[in-house]
């Protein structure tokens, strides 16, 4: 949007209207999460540990020391690096005539997304939680081989000192363990699918209601069609990079603050999670063996999230 705002002069009038609405309405995104991490976060690699800020203002900047001619400083380097160049570009050429300005910070957040579905975030100074009102949001996007589940964290949570947390699902099937979100990089980008025995895999859903007091009430359903023969189904909320204090029972887990508690339990149709300790966190964790999966179709789960 802004390449074609800066460097299309004879853009017709009714595009540019429209390319400057959308335009505009990024920005404000951008300034309402204050220009640090969104919640929830959908296409994110922040697997372990939180998302890195990247406040879109912040790349539009005078070219960096040592850069050549054009800006560019490492022509092969990274899409960050890359969209330096092009920052470094818009600062020269008059970006700073389209930028309406920076808007406050907002409390309350809330998106439309494709489909009826609505990005909802509370944000705070000290902790932001965020949920997609349902999820997915498109078909026919997931793969054996790519897709967007693997990178997408529909309901998650992050603190300043980067405290991340999210659910997440985890298959496996026979020695082959996947997550939706991914563990890590090297074992999703190729391989991401939670099955490898159907075409197209399972893909996770979730419905949410978030409220500007951030009480989340959490539907998380995990479709397993007949030709799955998952030998183990792991349904966990995440704990990377945690500060808070732990207090974890069969019912409930308690992370403490000393500015807020978090609260999270599973429904009373949902198996009691056990909490397991990791290098820097911890996953409160439902585990199904494969006698405890049955013959289900499909595994739902129910959770709640309140903050005090």
């Amino acid at each position: 949007l802004s390449a074609a705002l800066l460097y299309v002069p004879k853009l017709p009038a009714a595009i540019r209207d429209k390319f400057t609405t959308a335009f505009e309405q990024l920005l404000a995104i951008d300034d309402a999460f204050t220009g640090q991490p969104r919640v929830p976060a959908i296409r994110s690699y922040a697997f372990t540990q939180g998302p890195e800020p990247k406040p879109f203002r912040g790349f539009v900047r005078a070219r960096a020391p040592g850069a050549d001619a054009a800006g560019i400083t490492n022509p092969a380097g990274s899409v960050r690096e890359q969209a330096r160049v092009f920052g470094a570009w818009f600062h020269r050429d008059g970006w700073a005539q389209l930028d309406p300005g920076r808007r406050g910070a907002s409390p309350w957040v809330e998106v439309p997304c494709h489909g009826g579905a609505r990005a909802q975030a509370l944000v705070r100074p000290n902790l932001r939680v965020g949920s997609l009102t349902s999820y997915p949001i498109m078909t026919g996007i997931e793969h054996p081989t790519w897709g967007l589940s693997w990178q997408s964290f529909p309901a998650a949570l992050w603190r300043p000192a980067g405290d991340w947390m999210f659910w997440r699902w985890l298959t496996r099937e026979e020695d082959r363990e996947r997550a939706h979100p991914a563990l890590d990089m090297a074992s999703a980008y190729l391989g991401n699918a939670l099955s490898t025995r159907v075409d197209p895999p399972p893909v996770p859903q979730q419905r949410a209601t978030l409220t500007p007091s951030g009480e989340l009430q959490l539907t998380r359903i995990l479709p397993r069609p007949a030709d799955v023969a998952w030998h183990e189904v792991v349904d966990a909320f995440c704990v990377v990079d945690g500060h808070g204090i732990v207090e974890a029972t069969p019912r409930e887990l308690v992370l403490r603050y000393p500015d807020v508690v978090i609260r999270v339990r599973p429904g009373n149709d949902t198996p009691a999670p056990q909490w397991e300790p990791r290098a820097n966190g911890g996953w409160w964790s439902v585990r199904l063996d494969a006698s405890a999966l049955g013959e289900r179709t499909e595994i739902v789960h129910h959770w709640s999230l309140t903050l005090t």
